[in-house]
């Protein structure tokens, strides 16, 4: 029999053996049952792929980092929301991630747990963002408003990601930004698609992809559950070097 130490090990090693993935810290992450294994070599050495760790943009302090995709001009921001809590220094990194974010790319966040810690409320509560996420959620809002410091910044928060409530969910923020939970992959029954083994319905795997021609995010589900959609809050630009409408001497109109 494998002690939880040992089966975790094992998990892990199979885990860091995976190409380009990243993690988020969840409320399970705590070490108690692993010898205390939440640490940085946990985080940074098997929850990031090999090949991606020395591409991150890491916090002082605390597990959240960011991922640039300059094939795809967006920035991924992975933030920890149920750890250790969003904390004053992971606030500041995150206005730091947002000021410096490059022209007109989009910045994509992902954090296990968004809405308030009811555990025992399913689905989560209408604007039940608890304190601490919703300082986050307050954040992109106001950067996508261009309020106070982020006037001159162009890039544009699109959507966030989560779990934690083993369901299909979303909300948007007050200011219109998707925040999506998506189905787990365990054994609980909360969406009320129990799995069923040896069957296609026995995980529930979601692949999250943004279409920017139709302005929605497609939940695509490969197992149990259902594909669904949600709108993104398309960024409106203002033009400031519109040319008037000219008439010439004869009448006639020259440019507009």
């Amino acid at each position: 029999m494998c002690t939880p130490y040992a089966y975790m090990q094992i998990i892990l090693n199979l885990l860091y053996g995976l190409p380009n993935h990243h993690s988020v810290p969840g409320n399970h992450d705590d070490g108690n049952a692993t010898d205390n294994l939440f640490r940085e070599n946990y985080v940074y050495g098997y929850l990031l792929a090999p090949e991606e760790t020395a591409d991150i943009v890491r916090g002082d302090s605390g597990f959240y980092y960011y991922i640039d995709n300059p094939a795809e001009k967006t920035r991924y921001l992975y933030l920890d929301t149920a750890y250790q809590g969003v904390t004053t220094d992971e606030q500041e990194f995150v206005k730091s991630t947002l000021l410096t974010a490059p022209e007109n790319w989009h910045i994509v966040s992902i954090a296990h747990a968004w809405f308030a810690n009811n555990y025992d409320v399913y689905p989560p509560t209408l604007n039940g963002f608890d304190t601490d996420a919703k300082n986050l959620l307050d954040m992109f809002d106001s950067f996508n408003a261009r309020a106070g410091e982020y006037a001159d910044c162009t890039a544009w928060v699109e959507f966030c990601i989560g779990g934690h409530y083993h369901l299909d969910h979303v909300e948007h923020t007050d200011g219109g930004i998707p925040v999506i939970v998506v189905e787990a992959d365990t054994l609980h029954d909360r969406s009320g698609t129990m799995p069923q083994a040896g069957t296609t319905d026995e995980s529930a795997i979601s692949a999250v992809v943004a279409d920017y021609n139709t302005n929605t995010v497609k939940i695509i589900r490969v197992g149990r559950g259902e594909d669904y959609e949600t709108e993104i809050n398309v960024k409106t630009i203002s033009y400031t070097n519109v040319i008037k409408t000219s008439i010439g001497k004869d009448g006639n109109i020259f440019n507009g």
